[in-house]
């Protein structure tokens, strides 16, 4: 599946990888729905992008649902990088 994160929604409203049945169990009310962005993927979208991505990834997870956003601090990246990936 590929688009825009600040659509996630729709995407996952339309995309034909889903089968109705499928769309109608994530989106359920009573579905407890986990967005998440990891590895640093939220810390390299561009600034402009991020308020409105996060708001959609509230918005897909729903009432009851969970957000999670896993990001470097861009000043420590190089150093994280040179210990934890370069070893």
């Amino acid at each position: 599946m590929q688009g825009s994160a600040d659509t996630l929604c729709d995407l996952l409203k339309t995309s034909p990888q889903f089968s109705e049945l499928e769309r109608q169990k994530f989106f359920d009310p009573e579905a407890l729905r986990i967005s998440c962005t990891v590895m640093n993927t939220f810390g390299i979208l561009p600034d402009e992008i991020r308020s409105p991505v996060i708001q959609e990834m509230f918005k897909c997870s729903g009432p009851g649902g969970m957000v999670v956003a896993g990001c470097w601090h861009k000043d420590s990246l190089p150093t994280g990088y040179k210990q934890f990936y370069s070893q």
